[in-house]
């Protein structure tokens, strides 16, 4: 036996299909706003104004031509190679290497670091988190510049 289909039955059912948009909307809506702290920058603006020298530094040093590359040393290690225009070893001082997520701001960990000779620098990952990160890095040059460099990381 078939029943019909009434007027009833077509408004329970539109009120089941738009409860159930709605139920779906507002709990993406509350994983999003729970999810994302916010603000990253607390003076975004100060900052922005002073982007025209950190694009100055940059120059600075791709015209010294000095650069870093960043290896996986096993699972709880990252080696940093500094090398100037050459490539020969870049002998760095005052290094201190910061871990973080690209949109957290609560999660980021300074590591400690182990400076070799020939401007290696080894920083201990020590169980961090899986997923993609990123490295800050800031040294002092041989000849007192300040270097600064970011490098995308992936841990698994």
């Amino acid at each position: 036996m078939i029943k019909e289909l009434t007027g009833r039955h077509v408004v329970y059912i539109l009120i089941c299909l738009f409860g159930t948009v709605f139920a779906v909307n507002g709990l993406f809506a509350y994983f999003a706003i729970s999810g994302f702290p916010g603000l990253e920058t607390q003076s975004a603006y100060s900052k922005g104004l002073a982007f025209n020298d950190q694009i100055a530094r940059a120059e600075t040093l791709k015209a010294l031509g000095w650069h870093m590359t960043v290896e996986r040393s096993g699972r709880d290690a990252v080696t940093l190679r500094f090398m100037g225009k050459s490539g020969a070893p870049l002998p760095v001082s005052a290094v201190a290497v910061t871990l973080f997520h690209p949109t957290y701001a609560r999660g980021d960990k300074p590591l400690a670091i182990r400076v070799q000779t020939g401007g290696i620098v080894v920083a201990e990952l020590d169980g961090s988190e899986k997923g993609q990160r990123q490295l800050r890095i800031q040294a002092d040059g041989p000849d007192g510049r300040r270097i600064e460099f970011r490098r995308a990381l992936w841990l698994d």
